[in-house]
């Protein structure tokens, strides 16, 4: 039986984000810090991650100012924190075409991508 193992590695946050856009029914409750994550699966020589965040370039780089994205980092500086790089991702999960999801493609070149069609 292979292993593996399942990691939440934060690339960015937004110090102050209103409660009530990731809380249902939290208005008028304050804010929260709200992390920017790629989930990474990986084991057995193998690694997929869901979604691959967004590059801090053009559109990229507006949507993350106006967000006030603090700390982004690339995919490859934290990809290193377990060992790997962009180029070892076999395959990846697109949940939905967010900047925030899906705005980093070209940066995982190896890559299978999985989208549902509707």
């Amino acid at each position: 039986m292979s292993l593996y193992s399942i990691y939440v590695l934060e690339y960015g946050y937004v110090p102050e984000y209103h409660k009530s856009g990731v809380i249902y029914g939290a208005h008028n409750e304050g804010y929260v810090k709200l992390p920017y994550c790629y989930a990474v699966i990986k084991g057995d020589g193998w690694a997929a991650m869901v979604d691959v965040g967004y590059n801090d370039r053009d559109y990229g780089n507006y949507l993350g100012t106006l967000f006030n994205v603090q700390n982004w980092r690339g995919p490859r500086e934290v990809l290193a924190e377990i060992g790997l790089t962009p180029e070892d991702i076999n395959a990846v999960f697109i949940t939905h075409a967010h900047f925030d999801h899906f705005g980093n493609v070209d940066a995982f070149p190896n890559a299978t991508f999985y989208v549902q069609k509707k």
